[in-house]
């Protein structure tokens, strides 16, 4: 999934044509100036992620639900508060797959056996992998004394 993260805290996002604008909050007395801190296509996106005190125009909310890109909201420390989502996703046809292979039991089962041997799989790697690199560093700690 394509996604752009905001972090920045007190920035707003814009919409200008088929572009999301992340920019800075216009100053005072400066007649709705702002700086464009970056700029990307919506077709390029499929989510946003906003942290903390992020502010979203309408025009940047209706903009992101034609185009189906998801809008999720964070605190700042990361816990999950919402989002807004067109109900046309971009993801559609992939929705509708999993929901056919969740009411089939055969198909739930033989996916589940897929990802839990997935899951072991890629654990014994990483065991492997740990042993190598610890083999590695107690022959340099040998070599070193």
């Amino acid at each position: 999934m394509r996604t752009l993260y905001v972090c920045t805290p007190n920035t707003v996002l814009r919409a200008s044509g088929n572009l999301i604008l992340v920019t800075t909050t216009s100053s005072e007395g400066q007649d709705g100036k702002y700086e464009i801190l970056i700029e990307v296509r919506t077709d390029l996106i499929e989510a946003i992620f906003l942290f903390g005190s992020i502010h979203v125009t309408s025009e940047a909310q209706k903009l992101c639900l034609r185009t189906g890109v998801v809008i999720s909201y964070f605190s700042r420390d990361g816990r999950f508060l919402g989002s807004t989502e067109s109900r046309e996703s971009k993801c559609s046809d992939l929705k509708i797959i999993q929901y056919r292979t969740y009411i089939d039991d055969k198909k739930r089962l033989q996916f589940s056996q897929y990802l839990i041997w997935g899951k072991l799989y890629n654990e014994i790697e990483l065991l492997k992998y740990c042993k190598r690199i610890s083999n590695q560093r107690l022959l340099i700690e040998v070599i070193n004394i």
